[in-house]
Order: structure tokens, then C-alpha cells, then sequence
């Protein structure tokens, strides 16, 4: 009984683990990359808005022209290297970039 007990805190413990790093994750997501989004956002005039679940960050900026990355933007390229989704619409006379920042 003792040693099954054992495998049990051991499984809550790594069960833990996983939250704590999906909660570090979501955190260094939110302090870096949103705001290299955020500034990009102003400087190209174009609404940004976040969401936050769990071990993931989803953006989405909507511009009714376009999104140019010129050369000096090395911040918003280091951004769309590290997304692990990135999609491009066109919905309602708007482009949309919608990108996803994911622990998994």
C-alpha cells in the first residue's frame, strides 16, 4: 500500500509540474512577445487583441490595409519565428493575422 501510495504523489507532483511550466510558459509569453505585438500594433495602426488559455497565448491583429515587416522590424520576425501558429484572413474588409503561441 505504501508504494502505491507513492506512485500517486509522485503522478499529482508531476500533474503539478506541468501546470507550473504551462503557467511560466503563458507568463513569458505575455512579458516578451505581446509586447513586441503591441508596439508593432501602434506603429502599423492596427488592433490587437490577446487571449490567454491554458499553456497557450492566442493574438490576433486586425489592419484594413496590410501588415508590412520591413527590415528594421528584427523583434516582429524573432515573434512570427517563435509562433506555432500563424493564419491570414481577409474577413470584413479587414486583414487578419491571427497567431498562436502554444506550450505543446
Amino acid at each position: 500500500m505504501i508504494y502505491h501510495y507513492s506512485q500517486k504523489v509522485q503522478k499529482n507532483d508531476g500533474q503539478q509540474e506541468i501546470q507550473q511550466n504551462e503557467k511560466r510558459f503563458t507568463e513569458s509569453i505575455l512579458a516578451t512577445i505581446v509586447p513586441i505585438w503591441k508596439s508593432y500594433a501602434e506603429k502599423t495602426g492596427s488592433s490587437l487583441f490577446v487571449e490567454e488559455f491554458k499553456g497557450e497565448v492566442a493574438l490576433m491583429l486586425t489592419n484594413s490595409e496590410r501588415f508590412d515587416v520591413s527590415e528594421d522590424d528584427v523583434a516582429v520576425k524573432l515573434a512570427l519565428g517563435l509562433a506555432t501558429y500563424i493564419g491570414i484572413d481577409i474577413a470584413e474588409n479587414e486583414v487578419q493575422m491571427c497567431l498562436s503561441y502554444s506550450v505543446e
